[in-house]
């Protein structure tokens, strides 16, 4: 898994902008590229696709921990007796139920 690089409080903005240049995210450049140029954005410098790209791995990040958070705690799994290997399933109540926590609106909801 790739680490974001540490920030420290007495960076600023343009720091953090060039730290972001080295970190590579799950979501290629080139497919927030295509997602904002789909939608209408345009942009001329580079950095605003990796941000969004940064920053969409980080909410799905959070959704993902979230949701297998709730799975434990409830004891959601199935439990493989031969290797003893817990496998949680990703349901639509569960995303539901995070979505909600998070202050998203699914439509069936």
């Amino acid at each position: 898994m790739h680490k974001a690089p540490a920030l420290k409080p007495r960076d600023n903005a343009a720091e953090m902008l060039l730290r972001m240049k080295d970190y590579e995210s799950v979501i290629p450049d080139a497919a927030a590229k295509y997602m904002m140029t789909r939608t209408g954005t345009a942009v001329d410098d580079d950095i605003c696709y990796r941000m969004l790209a940064i920053s969409a791995q980080k909410f799905a990040s959070d959704i993902l921990s979230d949701s297998i958070t709730i799975a434990r705690s409830r004891g959601l799994g199935q439990t493989n007796r031969a290797t003893k290997e817990t496998k949680y399933v990703l349901t639509q109540e569960l995303l539901k139920e995070v979505f909600s926590e998070h202050g998203i609106r699914t439509f069936n909801s």
